[in-house]
Parts: structure tokens; C-alpha cells; sequence
């Protein structure tokens, strides 16, 4: 994804393409002159999906935490996308930190678009919540009775420019503290080094570089 980021002290502007690796992350960031840190280190000024744009432009953003979320975004499908965008409009998402929880949290809701076939509907939000089930189970489940089951337990679906919006029974968590990246491996890499400190851990994914390690240790 193309996101147009602006370093707020010098107003350096450059497009850049998110999510991405650690020489090109340290690169960039050395032509904004963004210097690493914890706190919100540059500005959203324009992103290539409108949807994105709705929550982040013209948003305070720390580079590393929108790096972050644009792995964890990377590894989405469309309907996982649509779900995530889905409930960020409903939660009214303003922050990285709360868009990196809600890609945590997917699993928690249901989103539908088409009522042509509630059958499969129904089928689609069993296996959400679920996670994972036999092919024979899935199969012998009476689709339209579990979308009205989850219907009755949700009477405040919520209506969304990209469908509507059913909690299921999974608990939502908040994964992210806003601080510690939780472990997530988005490439192959040769290992993984957990720095740990008063209780919790950073992780840094070797091999990386020297500003990789710098972001990783100020957290």
C-alpha cells in the first residue's frame, strides 16, 4: 500500500510503499530525517486506499507502528480486510494502536453484505467463530438456523458501508499495549531474538538493521 508520509518537523514529504523491508524502512527514514522513537514520529498525509484514509490522514503516526499494522494488513484477505475496515468505522478507530488490535480481533465478528443465500451465510459465521471444523461438520450444519440464532443475539447489528456487522461469542482482547509489538512473523527470516525488560518482551527478526534494533530496544 502507497501511504504519503510527512516528517512534521522538516515537512519532508515521500510516498511510500508499506509494508516493507529493514534496509528499505531504514532508508526511508533517513531521507525524512525521522529519528527513531516510541512516539508519533511523522504525519499520515495521504494513503492509495480510501479506506485507510478514512481513519489515519492527516493523523500523528509512529512510522514503526504504521509499519506494524501494514504487515499485519499484508497478510489479510479481502473478506478479512472488509471486516477489519467494518470495525474500525463502527469503533470509530482514530489510532495505529487501535487499528492493530482490531486486526487481532476479525475473528470476533461476522460481516454480510448478501442475504441471497443465508444458508451459506450462516456457514461462513459458524466457521469465523469457530475457527477451524470438519468438512462433514460444516456440511451437516443447518446454516440459516445458526445466522438466526446469531441474528436474535445480536440486536444491534451494526450497519456498515460495507455490509452489516454481527459479534459472535469470541472475546475481545486487546493483544496490543500500545508499546510491545506482540511476536508476528510476517516473512522468513533466520531467527527471532526476544529482548525482554521489566516484564515484557520486544522482538527483533534477524537478520536487521541498526535502526531496527534501536526502534525495538526503545520500547
Amino acid at each position: 500500500m502507497r501511504i504519503r508520509n510527512q516528517n512534521p518537523v522538516n515537512e519532508r514529504r515521500e510516498s511510500l510503499w508499506f509494508p516493507w523491508k529493514g534496509q528499505d524502512f531504514e532508508k526511508a527514514c533517513l531521507r525524512l530525517e525521522i529519528l527513531p522513537c516510541a512516539e508519533p514520529n511523522c504525519t499520515i498525509a495521504d494513503t492509495s486506499d480510501e479506506r485507510l484514509s478514512t481513519f489515519l490522514k492527516d493523523k500523528a503516526c509512529n512510522i514503526d507502528e504504521l509499519d506494524y499494522l501494514m504487515k499485519r494488513l499484508d497478510s489479510f484477505d479481502n473478506d478479512e480486510l472488509q471486516t477489519f475496515y467494518a470495525v474500525a468505522y463502527t469503533e470509530n478507530a482514530e489510532i495505529t494502536a487501535e487499528l492493530i488490535n482490531i486486526t487481532f480481533n476479525t475473528h470476533c465478528y461476522s460481516l454480510v453484505a448478501d442475504f441471497s443465500d443465508l444458508d451459506a451465510v450462516g456457514k461462513k459465521m459458524y466457521l469465523t467463530e469457530q475457527g477451524a471444523v470438519s468438512k462433514k461438520e460444516l456440511q451437516n450444519l443447518d446454516g440459516r438456523a445458526y445466522f438466526e440464532k446469531l441474528l436474535s443475539e445480536n440486536p444491534k447489528s451494526r450497519i456498515t458501508p460495507y455490509g452489516i456487522l454481527y459479534q459472535n461469542k469470541n472475546p475481545i482482547q486487546t493483544i496490543y499495549d500500545g508499546l510491545h509489538f506482540p511476536l508476528y512473523h510476517w516473512q522468513d527470516e533466520i531467527a527471532e531474538l526476544e529482548v525482554e525488560k521489566d516484564g515484557y518482551s520486544q522482538f527483533l527478526y534477524l537478520p536487521c538493521t541498526q535502526m531496527q534494533m534501536e526502534y525495538a530496544l526503545l520500547r
